[in-house]
């Protein structure tokens, strides 16, 4: 696995480091289950999230769209 930049700041613990883990995964064969992993940690989190967390919400739209690009990116390279 690519290392995660240890300057990164870790604004939302929960499911960001998941998420990082999967986005700068080189391996194709453990990216689909990190993925998976970040996809639950995400799913988690939304479950306990307030109405009023704008910039957290935008945060998870953004990277389940990166994990699903992530997702169809891997699906074609087995094709």
């Amino acid at each position: 696995m690519a290392p995660l930049n240890a300057r990164s700041p870790v604004r939302y613990p929960s499911w960001q480091r998941q998420y990082e883990a999967a986005v700068l995964e080189d391996d194709p064969q453990k990216l689909h289950m990190l993925v998976s992993d970040a996809q639950a940690a995400i799913a988690r989190r939304l479950q306990s999230l307030s109405l009023e967390s704008c910039g957290e919400r935008q945060a998870i739209n953004n990277a389940v769209t990166l994990l699903r690009l992530l997702e169809r990116e891997q699906t074609s390279s087995y094709d």
